[in-house]
């Protein structure tokens, strides 16, 4: 009993001195590790495309009329722009966190292949063509749309500006309504005068009038008193007869007052003449007035609805240009391109087969560079920082190392992956730590097991 308790504790006592040898870091300075090559690329999917629809339809119009001119005013108000969602049409394979489905929806008929796999590629080289036959037909149509759109904008604006050169010539008008009335003033004043004087003529030959249909012979002047007798024989002259003043003759008098009266009359009858021509003058201008007044409710209500037509006008070109810069877009993702230089590594797609959005197309490898995945004990993570040199060996290759440098230090604890080939047998958590090797040539392949020593600082 005691020789098999004895037994068990020596072998308890060597397990856990090997499991304690085999979870003791390594020696200060050096950490080694293994893992598998991972160069970088990149899986080239199919984008998703949306046809823009056709905006505004070519005879959605609302018409207003420019009373004063007779033009029509036409400006297109129904217009609509449906936004897409643009799906990318490339990206990484590279370790992703999380991946985000979209939509399976089909995109289009794959009409050609720029690349063979093995061929090495720039970045922003064709790959592949989808049929974009439909996209070209909706954008040469929105075009033609904002062409027509930018017209009726030059239309309505023309409009505009005929309406302002009423609007001038009608305040011109006004004007002369205006120097028209200060001419009726000016001569209905002189009327005025001019009936004052007729009227004060009538008076004094109404007076003169009177004074004939009174008027008398005057008396005689008195005879001057005889002369004495002489008494020195001197003679004596006559006496001198007195004036008698002449008489007016009454007939010439009434002739003459006859004719006064009849000048009087006519300068009346002038006068009258030219106050009803004054009246007339004044209705017609308060006629002209009045007919400015419409004209002006007419432009003012024309200047609005421009104004409206003008705004929607505009609108509409602002929308037709969206449309415009919306197709160009989507034609554009029609012609898929190389995100980055590298070389061909996997071609999935043929022409002529239908593509659905997200459906990988072509792969591409970057040969610069390659990652080397890691897993380390936590205690060894601790010691090894952001940018700490490494060497990686490859028994491919033993005659030569590949330097690298510490990129990405796992932030979660894990257990290591059972695919993962190692030279020491984790029983506790690990952490992923990610090296960018040096793969200038090439020759390092995906897959590829590999040993690194990570120099600590």
């Amino acid at each position: 009993m005691r020789r098999e308790l004895l037994i068990g504790l020596v072998v308890l006592f060597l397990f856990q001195t090997a499991v304690t040898s085999a979870m003791s870091p390594a020696p200060l300075g050096t950490v080694y590790a293994s893992g598998v090559v991972d160069t970088e690329r990149w899986t080239v999917t199919t984008p998703r495309i949306t046809a823009p629809p056709v905006v505004v339809p070519m005879n959605s119009f609302a018409k207003q009329r420019n009373v004063l001119h007779g033009v029509a005013v036409t400006a297109r108000v129904d217009a609509r722009v449906e936004a897409t969602a643009l799906a990318a049409g490339s990206g990484s394979t590279r370790i992703p966190s999380q991946i985000a489905t979209n939509p399976i929806t089909p995109t289009g008929i794959v009409t050609r292949l720029f690349v063979t796999e093995g061929e090495t590629v720039k970045a922003g080289a064709p790959l592949a063509k989808i049929d974009d036959r439909l996209l070209r037909l909706a954008l040469k149509r929105n075009r033609a749309v904002l062409s027509q759109a930018r017209a009726n904008v030059l239309v309505v604006e023309k409009n505009i500006a005929e309406l302002e050169q009423k609007q001038r010539e009608l305040d011109q008008a006004r004007d002369q309504i205006a120097d028209g009335k200060e001419q009726l003033d000016e001569g209905r004043a002189q009327l005025n005068d001019g009936l004052a004087q007729i009227s004060q003529g009538e008076r004094e030959l109404a007076a003169q009038k009177a004074q004939l249909s009174e008027m008398k012979a005057p008396p005689l002047p008195p005879m001057p008193p005889a002369p004495s007798p002489p008494t020195s024989g001197t003679p004596v002259p006559a006496p001198t007869p007195p004036k008698i003043p002449k008489l007016p003759n009454p007939a010439e008098l009434k002739a003459r007052l006859a004719a006064a009266e009849a000048e009087l009359a006519r300068g009346r009858a002038q006068l009258e003449a030219g106050f009803a021509a004054l009246e007339t003058a004044a209705a017609k201008l308060e006629a002209a007035e009045a007919k400015l007044d419409d004209a002006q409710e007419q432009i003012d209500k024309g200047r609005r609805r421009l104004a409206a037509a003008h705004k929607l006008a505009r609108v509409n070109v602002s929308l037709a240009r969206t449309a415009v810069a919306a197709g160009a877009t989507e034609l554009k993702k029609a012609l898929v391109r190389a995100p980055a230089a590298g070389v061909v590594v996997g071609v999935t797609a043929q022409a002529g087969e239908l593509a659905f959005s997200n459906q990988p197309l072509v792969t591409i490898s970057r040969p610069g560079s390659a990652r080397l995945l890691l897993y380390l004990p936590p205690d060894e993570v601790r010691m090894v920082r952001r940018g700490q040199e490494a060497d990686v060996s490859i028994d491919t290759f033993s005659n030569r190392s590949f330097p690298g440098r510490v990129d990405l230090i796992g932030s979660t604890v894990e257990f290591a992956p059972s695919n993962t080939a190692t030279e020491r047998m984790y029983f506790s958590d690990v952490q992923a730590v990610t090296l960018l090797v040096d793969n200038t040539d090439g020759i390092l392949k995906d897959g590829m097991p590999a040993d690194a020593r990570i120099s600590i600082r």
